[in-house]
C-alpha cells in the first residue's frame, strides 16, 4: 500500500463518505506516493530545523492546528510534545512551549498558574517534567471552573 492509501486508511474511510470528504480538504489529496516520499525524507531535515529555532530563542509554541484534515485535537498535540522531545528539547521547554509560550504568542492573559490570569488545568497522574508522555495521563481537567474527568 502506498503513502497515500495508508493516510486514507488512517482517517478510517467509511461509507458515511468521511475518507473522501477528507480526501477532498486535504492538501495532499492529489500526492502521488513518490511525493509522499520526498516528504518523508525531508521530515529530518524540519525536526532539526525546530531544534535549530529552540537552541536560538525563537518563541515556540504547540497545538492543534483545526479545522485540518488528518490532524485529531488531543492526539496530535501529544505526538507534537513527543516529537519536540525527541528533537532534544527539554521536557520543561516543551511544557512551557504547551502553556506559558502560547499565552505570550496569542497575546492573551493565559498559560500560567497565578494571581490576575485566567486558567484551565489539567490534573495529571504523573510528572511531565520527567517525560512529556505523562501529559497524556490525564486525571482530571478544570475548565470554566467545572471539573471533568476523562
Amino acid at each position: 500500500m502506498d503513502d497515500s492509501a495508508n493516510w486514507r486508511t488512517i482517517a478510517g474511510g467509511g461509507e458515511d463518505g468521511t475518507e473522501a470528504a477528507f480526501a477532498r480538504r486535504s492538501n495532499t489529496a492529489d500526492w502521488t506516493a513518490d511525493q509522499y516520499r520526498a516528504a518523508r525524507a525531508q521530515w529530518p531535515k524540519l525536526l532539526a530545523l525546530v531544534k535549530l529555532m529552540y537552541d536560538r530563542g525563537v518563541l515556540l509554541t504547540a497545538g492543534t492546528d483545526t479545522p485540518f484534515p488528518w490532524i485529531v485535537p488531543g492526539v496530535s498535540f501529544h505526538e507534537e510534545l513527543r516529537l519536540l522531545a525527541e528533537v532534544g528539547i527539554p521536557a520543561a521547554a516543551v511544557v512551557r512551549m504547551a502553556t506559558i509560550n502560547a499565552g505570550l504568542a496569542l497575546k492573551q492573559n493565559i498559560g500560567s498558574v497565578e494571581p490576575g490570569r485566567e486558567a484551565d488545568l489539567v490534573i495529571l497522574a504523573a510528572n511531565p517534567l520527567e517525560s512529556v508522555q505523562n501529559t497524556e495521563r490525564i486525571e482530571i481537567v478544570i475548565k470554566a471552573g467545572h471539573l471533568y474527568k476523562p
